[in-house]
């Protein structure tokens, strides 16, 4: 039996997916009068989606601006997945690097 398990690794740019998105959030809803509901971040538990008041303040607190990569960044982002995993030996089976996200599948790394 084969005993390979890959990683999936995704993660996007900054700013570009905020608590209160309309696409689903797990962070924190904040309530305008003060306080907030959890967030339900555990597998299998629902999630929170739109809502603007927390939104709005996730985007008035951030440091920086949102990051949108441009075709050189993302080109830069791919250079230094392959190498990472040349120096590794891990082997991305596929990756895929966009303007406000990247996914990354591998296998080959030591455990334990």
């Amino acid at each position: 039996m084969d005993d390979t398990v890959a990683l999936f690794i995704t993660w996007t740019t900054y700013g570009t997916w905020l608590p209160g998105d309309n696409r689903g959030y797990v962070s924190n809803t904040l309530s305008p009068k003060g306080g907030f509901c959890p967030k339900h971040n555990q597998p299998g538990s629902p999630y929170a989606a739109n809502d603007a008041y927390t939104r709005e303040r996730a985007r008035a607190i951030q440091r920086w601006p949102t990051v949108w990569l441009t075709s050189a960044q993302a080109t830069i982002v791919a250079k230094s997945l392959v190498g990472v995993a040349t120096k590794r030996k891990w082997m991305i089976l596929r990756a895929a690097v966009m303007s406000n996200h990247v996914h990354v599948l591998v296998i080959g790394w030591e455990s334990g």
